[in-house]
């Protein structure tokens, strides 16, 4: 199974994780007329690095000796749902590498194109958190299933 270092780190970046996710969607939701354009997407663009930075360590540790590969020595049944869960980091790599180039060169004038890539963002957010979802799911099947055999 995963050792238990691994298991820790994992278990601290998810963590962190959420922190940022947290604080990334409590920025997008705050009201220009407000805070102003330019004050919000200075803290996007703050919170986007370092979810992009957290996100790909988190990624880095569940592929080395993480999850996926005790999953696969330990119900190789599970390897094709554990597999599709490692397909989504490269969607996540992707969407970040192409988000946050586009959010830092961001004309704090352009309201709409902002506008725009902060859905783009909140999207990813969700998609992130159904990724965990699934994950968390793998894993309690992983590690709860029965396998029958006691009498």
């Amino acid at each position: 199974m995963i050792q238990e270092d691994t298991a820790q780190s994992c278990h601290d970046e998810h963590r962190a994780l959420q922190h940022i996710k947290e604080a990334l969607s409590v920025t997008l939701s705050w009201r220009t007329p407000q805070t102003g354009l330019s004050r919000k997407l200075s803290g996007v663009v703050f919170i986007i690095r370092a979810l992009q930075r957290h996100l790909e360590h988190q990624l880095a540790l569940e592929e080395r000796g993480g999850y996926v590969e005790s999953i696969s020595q330990a119900n190789p049944s599970l390897t094709e749902e554990a597999q599709q869960l490692l397909s989504d980091h490269d969607v996540f790599r992707e969407s970040l590498r192409d988000l946050v180039p586009e959010i830092e060169g961001l004309d704090p004038q352009d309201e709409t194109r902002f506008n725009s890539l902060c859905d783009e963002v909140a999207r990813l957010i969700r998609r992130m958190e159904e990724h965990d979802l699934r994950e968390g799911e793998l894993l309690q099947e992983l590690y709860l299933r029965d396998e029958g055999g006691e009498g």
